[in-house]
C-alpha cells in the first residue's frame, strides 16, 4: 500500500507551487492526493495528467450515520450553548459558523480514516485556512508542513481590516471578551482597535476554542513546520512573530527551475521564437495585474484605461522585445480585451519567463522575489497605492506610484546603460538573500519530507 500524501489547496496558484513538491515525492511508494477547496477544472485536468489523485473538498460525504441517545443529547447541548451570544451576534451567523466548524471536522476525519495520510502539506496555515480541519490533523499527530506560495505581510492584513466593514472593535462587550479570552486578536491601527477578521467572527473562534498562535500573520497557524525559501523570508517570518524552531530554511523548488532556465539558452530562444520575437534583442517582461480600480485608490477610472496606459507606455520601447503575462485572477473579459491589443502574450509559467527577461515590470507582486533571485531589475508600479514596504531594502526594485514616475523610471532603465547595469549589480548582491540558487532545493525538500513520512 502506498503512502498517501495530502495537499490542501484553494487556488490554481497554490496548486502550481505545491504540485512541484508532489512531483518530486510521488513514486512507487508515495501517492500525491490533492484536496481541492475550489471549483477549478484546470487543477483537475493537471492532476489527471500528472497521475495525482484528487478530491473535491465540498463533495466529501458529511453524513456520519446514527448516534446514540446520549451523544445526540450532548451534541444538541453544545449546539445550543453559543446562542447565549445572540444578544450581539445574529443567530444566522452563529449557525453558519457551527455548520462550517462541524463539516470541516467531519471532512478531516473522513480523509484521515479513508486515506491514512502520512503528512499534510498546505500553502498557508493562518486565518485564511480551515483551522478546524488542521486542528484535527494535529490531534491525530499527522505532521502539517506549510509550503508558502507567496510573500505576504501584516501590512496586507491591516489594509484589509481598514477597508472592510465589521473589523473595527466598536462595542465594549466585544473588546471585553477579546481582552479577557484572547488579546492576541486585537491590533491597534491608527489609534483604533481591529481584529484580523470580522470582530464577531473572531469572538466565535474564541468561543469554539479554535486556537491560532498568531492571527495577524498569514502563516501564523498550527503547522508543525514552515519551509522558508530564502534567508530573507526566514528573517521575515521571525519578524512577524513565528517561532523560529518551526522554520526550515530549505528553499523553494521554483529556485531550481529558475536556475535551470537561466542556464538554458536554447529555451530562451525557443520561447522568443514561439512568440515571434527577435532573439538578439533584450526583453521586457510585464506581468499584468487584476482589476481593483473600483475598490482601491487608483489613477485610472477603469481597468481598460489602466491596461491602455500600461501597454502603450511599454510598447514604445522598440529596442526591446515585450512579453506580457497575466495574473491568474485576471477575468476572462479582461483577458479578451488585453488580447485585442495585439500584444505578445504568453501563458507560460512565470518561472519560465523571468529567466529570459532583462527587465521585469509588475505591481506589488510576490513574483518580484523570483526576479531578484535571478538578478533582474524590477519596476514595481504600485498602481493601487498599497504602500507595502516589502522590497524597500532593495534599491534594484524601483517602486513608483504615478504615471509620471513610471514614464521617468521606464526611460531611465531602458535608455541609461550605466543606470541599468548598476541595478543588475545590486540585484546580484540581493539575490543571495532572496533565493537559494544552488540547484539542490528539490533534493533538500525531498529528503526533509521523506523523513516525516517514515
Amino acid at each position: 500500500m502506498k503512502n498517501n500524501i495530502l495537499f490542501l489547496i484553494d487556488t490554481l496558484t497554490q496548486f502550481n507551487e505545491l504540485s512541484r513538491v508532489a512531483i518530486i515525492l510521488q513514486n512507487e511508494n508515495n501517492q500525491a492526493v490533492f484536496v481541492i477547496r475550489s471549483s477549478h477544472k484546470i487543477i483537475e485536468q493537471r492532476c489527471i495528467e500528472l497521475n495525482f489523485k484528487y478530491i473535491d473538498y465540498y463533495t466529501i460525504n458529511i453524513n456520519t450515520g446514527k448516534k446514540n441517545f446520549l451523544k445526540k443529547l450532548w451534541t444538541r447541548f453544545l449546539y445550543e450553548i453559543p446562542l447565549i451570544l445572540s444578544v450581539f451576534i445574529s443567530k444566522k451567523q452563529i449557525r453558519h459558523f457551527q455548520y462550517i466548524y462541524t463539516t470541516d471536522k467531519i471532512k478531516a476525519k473522513y480523509l484521515v480514516q479513508n486515506y491514512q495520510p502520512k503528512i499534510l502539506l498546505v500553502a498557508e496555515d493562518g486565518i485564511g485556512s480551515p483551522l478546524v480541519f488542521l486542528k484535527y490533523f494535529n490531534k491525530k499527530s499527522i505532521p502539517i508542513i506549510n509550503y508558502p506560495y507567496e510573500y505576504s505581510t501584516i501590512k496586507q492584513l491591516e489594509n484589509r481590516a481598514l477597508s472592510n466593514e465589521g473589523y473595527e472593535i466598536k462595542k465594549m462587550i466585544e473588546k471585553l471578551l477579546l481582552t479577557i479570552f484572547s488579546k492576541k486578536w486585537i491590533r491597534k491601527i491608527y489609534n483604533k482597535n481591529y481584529t484580523v477578521i470580522p470582530t464577531q467572527e473572531a469572538i466565535l473562534y474564541i468561543l469554539f476554542r479554535i486556537n491560532i498562535p498568531n492571527p495577524w500573520t498569514v502563516h501564523g497557524g498550527i503547522s508543525n513546520f514552515l519551509i522558508a525559501e530564502s534567508q530573507f523570508m526566514k528573517e521575515h517570518y521571525i519578524n512577524e512573530g513565528i517561532d523560529s524552531k518551526k522554520i526550515m530554511l530549505l528553499g523553494n523548488i521554483s529556485n531550481d527551475i529558475l536556475l535551470q532556465n537561466l542556464n538554458d539558452n536554447n529555451k530562451k530562444k525557443s520561447i522568443l521564437l514561439e512568440l515571434g520575437l527577435d532573439i538578439n534583442k533584450k526583453t521586457i517582461l510585464c506581468a499584468l495585474i487584476p482589476d481593483y480600480t473600483s475598490t482601491m485608490k487608483c489613477e485610472f477610472h477603469n481597468y481598460e484605461e489602466l491596461v491602455d496606459f500600461w501597454i502603450d507606455s511599454i510598447n514604445n520601447n522598440h529596442k526591446f522585445n515585450i512579453i506580457y503575462q497575466l495574473h491568474p485572477a485576471v477575468s476572462e473579459i479582461h483577458k479578451k480585451y488585453i488580447k485585442s491589443k495585439n500584444v505578445h502574450l504568453s501563458d507560460r509559467s512565470i518561472v519560465d519567463l523571468i529567466p529570459i527577461c532583462d527587465i521585469y515590470i509588475t505591481s506589488v507582486s510576490s513574483t518580484i522575489r523570483y526576479a531578484t533571485a535571478c538578478s533582474k531589475p524590477v519596476i514595481n508600479y504600485d498602481m493601487y497605492f498599497m504602500n507595502y514596504s516589502d522590497y524597500q531594502s532593495n534599491e534594484a526594485v524601483i517602486t513608483i506610484q504615478t504615471k509620471e514616475d513610471f514614464f521617468k523610471t521606464l526611460y531611465s532603465i531602458t535608455e541609461n546603460r550605466n543606470f541599468y547595469e548598476n541595478l543588475v549589480y545590486t540585484q546580484k548582491e540581493q539575490s543571495k538573500l532572496w533565493g537559494m540558487m544552488d540547484g539542490n532545493v528539490s533534493s533538500r525538500i525531498k529528503t526533509f519530507l521523506e523523513s516525516k513520512i517514515l
